[in-house]
């Protein structure tokens, strides 16, 4: 499925370290950590999954519901304590994520909402 959308919202699952956002395993520039409020755009590669010799083109994953989110939090067993589900924004292409367990999508560009720093700022947990 791929689909073309001007900005729709979704859910990203990372790790919350005090009022940081990182990403799980790969980052933009260099850094894990996830900028608020503005849009970022994936580095779009032929890449392969930790272990599958299954390769797709990367993007920002993201789940397109807040269950399907909490559905696929289930499935992680190490660090519970800070991983979090996120409200994001994303834009451009939108394509389901071939041989994934759950229903993962790639999205060209990501958005996290400004709002979320100060409500972690003002000790707001997620």
């Amino acid at each position: 499925m791929k689909t073309e959308l001007w900005w729709t919202k979704a859910y990203k699952i990372v790790e919350q370290h005090g009022p940081h956002l990182k990403t799980l395993f790969h980052g933009l520039d260099g850094t894990r950590t996830l900028p608020y409020g503005r849009w970022l755009t994936a580095v779009k590669k032929e890449v392969k999954d930790g272990t599958s010799k299954t390769t797709y083109l990367s993007g920002w994953h993201v789940l397109m519901s807040r269950d399907a989110a909490e559905d696929y939090l289930r499935a992680f067993t190490k660090r519970l304590d800070i991983l979090k589900i996120v409200p994001v924004d994303v834009r451009g292409e939108v394509r389901l994520k071939a041989h994934s367990r759950s229903e993962v999508y790639l999205a060209d560009e990501m958005r996290l909402h400004a709002d979320i720093v100060r409500y972690l700022d003002e000790g707001g947990e997620l």
